[in-house]
């Protein structure tokens, strides 16, 4: 009688298993032995590893998932209680878990693309002894979903050997976080965000909060960025403000064009480089409050946004576009959704069309051209003013 896809899943990773329950770590854990630094640097690896796996648009979701496995909320809201404590996270766990992250999304489509139920399975097998949440699936309910799944050999395969993969980086954790060692510790991107990889960030804890107040001032600001891209979004402001920092330590022609590399990817992403100008101004504002003995140092990221807004308005004027902006909401008409600065906006992506950005303005308009998205009106008001945006820039 052949066995079940959970029992060759069980029958591939058990020697996996027991090396992972064997590790000093895994002792620690289950006794409540751990230092604060390897219970953070545990909690910030499997973040990373739930950001990818949570966020994959995979087959066979729809059958097996449920919402209360979904950690990655709890994970986020633990380690904010956490972050006062400590900004550091350690290095050879979090490569281990971004190592797996990128495999988890290189494998979202084609023929390995439901070898997520893999990380799945060795996820909740390697945890199954902790109490379930209120509400949650038992672990029985998620094995019998796995084998009622109809997969095609080779499926079967991607499933066990990515189940061997993600026990392979836990355990690697594991063995990273205990013996823990220190100089391995120290603030990364992932710490503020688990998505946002391992560059180096600033570890001043005045420049920290300094950079989260910009961030908040920058969500304030322009309401654009929570409609659109929601908490996800916000972890990136934080994880890019803290990094933006570090460019205050480097040579002035250095720090301009790591800025205008930035701005060019956030550009194309939907968010036009004026917001991110705001923001170096707003950054250097909050920081020299914070560290005023550093001011000759943080007054590049001001020079770097005056480098942005000369490119803007070589294009469109500061009163041009305000003007835009102002016939923008009364097109749109009240309550049509202008609270989002969408004429602005549009102006400045059609800059930033106009400097060589590539996808400026069809990122941005994608979301506040939707149908469904906003008003007749305001689908009207997108038309009109990306019109009249770019035929004033032609002239300029």
């Amino acid at each position: 009688m052949s066995l079940t896809l959970t029992g060759q899943l069980h029958q591939r990773t058990r020697d996996l298993h027991e090396r992972l329950n064997a590790t000093a770590f895994a002792a620690a854990l289950a006794s409540g032995g751990l230092e604060l630094q390897g219970f953070v640097s545990y909690l910030r690896s499997l973040a990373v590893i739930h950001a990818a796996l949570e966020t994959a648009a995979s087959p066979g979701a729809e059958a097996l998932w449920h919402a209360s496995m979904g950690r990655l909320p709890h994970l986020l809201e633990d380690l904010e209680q956490l972050r006062h404590a400590t900004t550091a996270d350690c290095e050879d766990a979090l490569d281990a878990a971004l190592s797996l992250a990128v495999q988890i999304r290189c494998r979202r489509s084609g023929k390995l693309a439901r070898s997520w139920l893999g990380n799945l399975y060795a996820l909740e097998s390697s945890k199954r002894d902790a109490a379930p949440r209120p509400g949650s699936r038992t672990w029985v309910e998620t094995c019998a979903k796995l084998d009622g799944l109809e997969l095609a050999a080779e499926e079967r395969e991607a499933v066990l050997d990515t189940a061997c993969e993600t026990y392979a980086a836990l355990i690697r954790i594991y063995e990273s976080l205990l013996p823990l060692r220190q100089e391995s510790v120290r603030p990364l991107a992932s710490s503020f965000n688990p998505e946002a990889g391992m560059h180096p960030v600033t570890s001043d804890p005045r420049e920290i909060e300094a950079a989260l107040a910009a961030g908040r001032a920058s969500w304030d600001e322009f309401p654009y960025l929570k409609s659109r891209y929601g908490e996800r979004g916000r972890r990136f402001t934080t994880s890019d403000s803290v990094w933006l920092v570090t460019l205050t330590r480097a040579p002035r022609a250095a720090a301009v064009s790591q800025v205008l590399w930035l701005g060019r990817v956030l550009a194309a992403r939907g968010m036009p480089r004026l917001i991110l100008e705001a923001h170096l101004r707003t950054l250097c504002f909050e920081l020299v409050r914070s560290v005023p003995e550093n001011e000759t140092s943080y007054r590049v990221l001001e020079e770097a946004a005056e480098v942005l807004s000369k490119k803007r308005r070589a294009w469109l004027g500061d009163d041009a576009m305000a003007a835009m902006a102002v016939e923008f909401d009364a097109l749109a008409g009240v309550g049509g959704g202008a609270s989002v600065d969408a004429g602005r906006l549009i102006a400045g992506a059609v800059c930033d069309e106009r400097d060589g950005v590539p996808n400026a303005v069809e990122s941005l308009t994608a979301w506040l051209g939707a149908p469904a998205q906003f008003s007749g009106a305001f689908n009207a008001a997108v038309v009109a003013t990306l019109a009249k945006a770019r035929a004033t820039a032609s002239r300029a």
